[in-house]
């Protein structure tokens, strides 16, 4: 297990946030927020889970730096609410992530210090 960092959303500037009529649709839009980070495959995994439990899959996706979201026009302020707090989530859950691994780690640092701890007492008492 490898740890993960944590990635957060940039400031939303109204006036240079990107929107975008969706193709096809009469009233869903796309807004593109903005990551400060590009976002690794843990964090990306954490992400997609927390979409999946409010059964939300298909209103966002992860593309490079940026997440996608997408909304009507009467649901922005919503969309933006809910993206940040999904982005706090997840970033929670790296949190847990890292202390795990932080643990994982540490366990496997008193095993090996036991190890060869046990080996010098073998090998002295081959000695005597």
């Amino acid at each position: 297990m490898e740890y993960s960092r944590k990635v957060n959303l940039k400031p939303i500037d109204p006036e240079k946030v990107r929107i975008e009529m969706v193709q096809g649709s009469k009233d869903t839009y796309a807004i593109i927020f903005e990551l400060d980070s590009l976002p690794d495959n843990t964090w990306t995994r954490f992400f997609y889970d927390s979409l999946g439990k409010d059964m939300r899959i298909a209103e966002a996706i992860i593309n490079g730096a940026n997440i996608t979201v997408l909304t009507s026009a009467d649901d922005i302020k919503k969309k933006v609410d809910w993206t940040t707090k999904l982005v706090d989530y997840t970033n929670q859950q790296v949190e847990i992530h890292n202390k795990n691994v932080e643990e994982k780690h540490e366990e496997a640092r008193r095993r090996k210090a036991k190890g060869e701890e046990d080996i010098k007492k073998m090998r002295e008492l081959l000695k005597q």
